[in-house]
């Protein structure tokens, strides 16, 4: 099988390209460990642990996948782990 075969038949199962689809997985697993409060390590040594070479380039696909920036994940992560418990009068 041909390496455009094998994409075309990719595209058509999964309806996006196998490019896309490695890069969803590492953006995935990205968002994985800054949901980790745990994690104290930068947004852009993370990007590069996973091969986003480009800031603006691993924040646009980010955003675009999850809704939200790289930032804002990892500060409702810290919210959601430690939340404030209101004492009973």
């Amino acid at each position: 099988m041909s390496r455009r075969t094998l994409q075309y038949s990719f595209e058509q199962g999964f309806g996006i390209s196998p490019i896309q689809y490695i890069r969803d997985c590492r953006l995935n697993e990205i968002r994985r460990i800054l949901l980790n409060h745990e994690n104290d390590i930068a947004i852009a040594d993370l990007s590069l642990d996973f091969g986003f070479f480009h800031l603006a380039t691993f924040n646009a696909h980010y955003k675009h996948l999850f809704g939200e920036t790289p930032t804002q994940t990892q500060k409702r992560a810290g919210k959601y782990q430690h939340p404030t418990m209101s004492n009973p009068k």
